[in-house]
């Protein structure tokens, strides 16, 4: 049985037209491509790795198989650039054969290596690269300085702010409630003088008898006079997707120790007016953010971005997980990278009551229940190495009628949000398909069969057959619809704005610049703001069709669904009926990631 299903890796890509930074594609048709060092040294860079697929061309216009050259010498240069070309030597996983569309391609699984090889560099000129959402990125030497600093238990919260005294620079109250905290819980520190119990306690550096880094940082009267960017800096973007250049809008930079930062930033972003986040989760990802920042001499440049888009929250900290991965968070053993400024924060709230540090043992965990408890997807955590992002997303609110109608049904208890929202767009008479399923939530491809499963085996929808896959011109396609009564009641508004479901992912800014996003070609059609009643086949071709007469230039399936409040669901059977009509066509190939409309010329 193949670890790697090629096929369906093909199929995701083509259909999300996005780059999946644990993935890289290579053509191979004519030989090994020249950077394969750079991006199996990439992977082994990053803490979980990733898989490497030869024999599949992929770039803005299409995702195909194309095989490779030589299938024996496609495996044995795997090899050999992973022992001879990488230093040191990089742990290849299987590297196993697959059959796409005619076509044999070569996979390779690059396993998690250990944390203490890294920087894992090219031979051929020294470089670092880790993987990104444009492929691989080379770092600068200050980058690698901090990846090298993330081995080993870090110590750098202890160092001595030289310039830095207590008296003057440290606000009293903050550390006597420390100090009251680190006394009770240790009883033979008692009778020692002030001065040796904050030096015990990590208060002050026993040798110079300046502050430590870590109490300027959580109890200073402002840090940044010592630190400049132990500071927050936010702002807000008018769009999911911006283009580059976009104005940022009321962009804010914070100051002062670790409670007052948390205060200014939970204000900002209040005034964001973000109603479908719970508060705790925003306090989590924040003081995570706060309190586990690398504070490694190389990082110290480095500043704590929190941006806010329609889509929702992005949380960006200096280094990458320090102890676990991505998958671990919530599911192993909490492991903090500054166990001293930890244990400072948990003893003390801000002026607005916020505990820097909530329960320990449940902070993602009760991250992941609030958001489940409000209806919206879980987080999103994405390890750069060099930075961590905390991505919440939010989703239009379900109506209380569509709260209620959900809770009669059978395992309405255990749905998941995903789950929640499908079923309500499947009332609206829409149809999920696999791969719409993964795309609308960005979740994996486990997760969506096994949550459509879920639904399948409690009755809630059935299965049904496209004679055609409408998303990406391929032969065939499984859909489900919902199998219960899903006629809303009389009077009742549609719950989600269309589209009905936007993917999580596509919400966030990176921290790379994207490719500018096209700007929308015409006003939203006046028959596409109507009501909550289902529209015939009839009025759904009449609105692509207005819109797209309408319009410039050829549009995508998310503008068209932006202008006609159309949902994908309904949008995608449309389109493949209006082309077996002949009144739309495409404009690039089948295949293609940039897929657009346009009306056909008569």
């Amino acid at each position: 049985m193949s670890i790697i299903d090629v096929p369906e890796i093909i199929a995701l890509i083509r259909e999300t037209g996005t780059d999946n930074p644990h993935i890289a594609l290579h053509p191979a048709a004519t030989g090994l491509p020249e950077n394969l060092d750079e991006t199996i040294s990439a992977f082994a860079n990053m803490p979980e790795g990733g898989i490497l697929i030869l024999g599949v061309r992929a770039d803005d216009a299409t995702c195909e198989a194309v095989g490779v050259w030589d299938i024996r010498a496609a495996q044995e240069g795997l090899n050999f650039t992973a022992q001879k070309k990488i230093s040191p030597t990089v742990q290849l996983g299987d590297i196993e054969l697959a059959e796409v569309e005619g076509k044999v391609v070569v996979s390779c699984l690059i396993p998690p290596q250990p944390s203490d090889l890294r920087p894992f560099r090219t031979t051929r000129n020294g470089a670092v690269h880790i993987r990104g959402g444009e492929g691989n990125y080379e770092l600068s030497e200050n980058e690698v300085q901090a990846l090298q600093h993330q081995q080993g238990i870090p110590t750098h919260e202890r160092e001595p702010v030289r310039g830095a005294e207590l008296e003057r620079d440290l606000v009293a109250e903050l550390v006597d409630r420390y100090l009251a905290a680190e006394l009770e819980n240790s009883p033979r520190i008692r009778s020692l003088g002030r001065e040796q119990q904050l030096i015990r306690t990590n208060v002050l550096d026993g040798e110079t008898g300046n502050p430590t880094l870590a109490a300027l940082y959580a109890f200073g009267v402002h840090p940044q006079q010592f630190l400049p960017t132990l500071t927050v800096k936010t702002h807000a973007l008018p769009e999911e997707n911006p283009r580059q250049g976009t104005p940022l809008i009321n962009p804010r930079e914070f100051n002062g120790p670790v409670p007052d930062l948390l205060d200014q930033t939970l204000a900002w972003v209040a005034t964001q007016k973000p109603p479908e986040l719970p508060a705790e989760a925003v306090r989590e990802a924040i003081s995570n953010a706060l309190v586990h920042r690398d504070l490694s001499t190389p990082s110290r440049s480095l500043f704590i971005q929190v941006t806010w888009t329609p889509g929702g929250l992005s949380v960006s900290s200096p280094g990458g997980l320090w102890g676990l991965t991505v998958s671990q968070l919530g599911n192993a053993a909490a492991r903090t990278r500054n166990p001293i400024l930890y244990r400072m924060c948990a003893t003390i709230t801000s002026e607005a009551g916020h505990p820097v540090i909530g329960s320990p043992s449940l902070g993602v965990t009760q991250m992941r229940r609030s958001l489940a408890e409000a209806g919206l997807p879980g987080p999103r955590f994405l390890d750069g190495v060099t930075r961590f992002q905390t991505l919440l997303p939010t989703m239009p609110r379900l109506s209380a009628a569509d709260l209620d109608w959900l809770r009669g049904l059978p395992g309405s208890e255990t749905l998941s949000a995903a789950q929640r929202h499908a079923l309500v767009a499947m009332r609206e008479g829409e149809t999920i398909s696999d791969r719409s399923y993964r795309r609308e939530f960005r979740v994996d491809a486990s997760t969506a069969r096994r949550e459509l499963q879920e639904l399948l085996n409690q009755g809630l929808v059935l299965i049904d057959a496209l004679p055609r896959d409408t998303l990406a011109g391929e032969p065939r396609a499984t859909v489900y619809r919902l199998a219960v009564d899903g006629n809303p009641a009389p009077g009742v508004e549609k719950a989600l704005d269309a589209p009905m479901m936007t993917a999580a992912a596509e919400k966030f800014p990176v921290d790379t610049p994207e490719e500018e996003a096209p700007a929308p070609a015409a006003e939203p059609s006046p028959a596409a703001q109507g009501g909550s009643r289902r529209l015939s086949q009839d009025e759904k071709d009449n609105l692509v069709l207005e819109v797209l007469r309408d319009a410039r230039d050829p549009m995508s399936r998310v503008e068209i669904s932006e202008l006609t409040a159309l949902s994908l669901g309904q949008l995608n059977p449309t389109l493949a009926e209006l082309r077996d009509r002949e009144l739309i066509e495409f404009t690039e190939p089948a295949r293609s990631r940039r897929q657009r409309y346009r009306l056909v010329r008569r």
